[in-house]
């Protein structure tokens, strides 16, 4: 989970230059709150609105999860939360964990629900961003097909 500002990206001047702006107006507006907040990224391993790529996991297995908060100011929580399953964190069961900014925690699932669930970032802006990711569990169904009688 990690906020990121676009505008120290190496390809903001890249496109500032596509839209036509000077960099008299590019001064103008990058203090902007408004200008500032719609540079800001919320995503999840780089992707936003559950654009990710494909987090598969096995009914019934073993998953470690580590999750890592990282951000552009000191005040960047994030809520990490799991629909569908709950986690094991420090001995207790749990489908939300807090994270302060530049911080991770370590949390063992064992999916038993099958489909397709959300998992997001709590804070109503953070989520309104887009940082939300699908994961999906499946069973795995042994016909005896695969050669391993």
């Amino acid at each position: 989970m990690t906020t990121t500002d676009e505008m120290k990206s190496t390809y903001f001047n890249e496109s500032v230059d596509r839209v036509g702006w000077t960099q008299e107006h590019v001064d103008k507006i990058k203090d902007d709150f408004l200008f500032k907040e719609s540079n800001r990224m919320y995503h999840i391993n780089g992707f936003i609105y559950n654009n990710n790529q494909d987090i598969q996991l096995v009914y019934g297995s073993r998953v470690r999860w580590y999750v890592v908060s990282f951000g552009v100011a000191d005040n960047d929580a994030h809520t990490a939360h799991w629909h569908g399953a709950t986690l094991l964190h420090q001995g207790r069961r749990v489908d939300v964990v807090d994270l302060d900014a530049v911080s991770f925690e370590v949390l063992d699932m064992v999916p038993d629900n099958e489909g397709q669930w959300l998992f997001h970032c709590h804070v109503a802006s953070h989520f309104e961003a887009g940082m939300s990711a699908f994961y999906q569990i499946d069973k795995v169904v042994y016909t005896g097909d695969e050669g391993w009688d």
